[in-house]
């Protein structure tokens, strides 16, 4: 909480000296240091093709701002003007969110099956193996979806240069 205070206090002199609107500026949140516009990639990761930049291509957990509030991926890119990165992206996390919730649900109904087919007089083997393969096969769906939902779409480089594109814009308006 306190890295995103101090980032709003600073975006907020920089608003200030260069006469910027605060609420519309883009930033990117990526382990806790939030980088915004004027990327100088020399400086923060060790050079063009430096091994921070690779590192950083693979990275999908980061957080996209406007102006110090956080928006969701879809958001971001719909800000920026990427409207087909934002509609992917939206897909993106509702795909994540049905895989977890189907998961969930199949493993439950898969427990129950197993158990019901258990609890019978004689066992029924058949409708054991039935949940056993229907919980094996959600809980799989919803680790998957829980993993998914950590993450975003793409990866942290191309956000930083939307952002670094969508500031240098409001900056200079052409």
């Amino acid at each position: 909480m306190r890295i995103i205070l101090a980032g709003i206090l600073v975006m907020l002199a920089c608003s200030i000296a260069t006469g910027q609107r605060l609420t519309r500026m883009l930033t990117v949140e990526i382990g806790g240091t939030v980088y915004g516009s004027y990327i100088d990639w020399s400086r923060t990761f060790g050079g063009p093709g430096g091994s921070g930049m690779v590192e950083l291509t693979q990275i999908k957990t980061w957080k996209g701002f406007c102006g110090g509030l956080p928006v969701s991926e879809s958001e971001f890119y719909r800000i920026a003007g990427y409207e087909l990165q934002s509609v992917r992206a939206a897909e993106y996390r509702t795909g994540s969110i049905g895989m977890f919730w189907g998961g969930l649900i199949l493993a439950l109904g898969g427990c129950g099956a197993m158990l019901s087919g258990g609890l019978e007089e004689p066992e029924n083997t058949p409708l054991m193996i039935v949940g056993g393969i229907g919980f094996t096969v959600g809980f799989v769906l919803e680790l998957g979806g829980a993993m998914r939902l950590g993450t975003q779409l793409t990866p942290a480089s191309f956000a930083l240069q939307v952002a670094d594109e969508y500031n240098r814009k409001l900056e200079n308006p052409q």
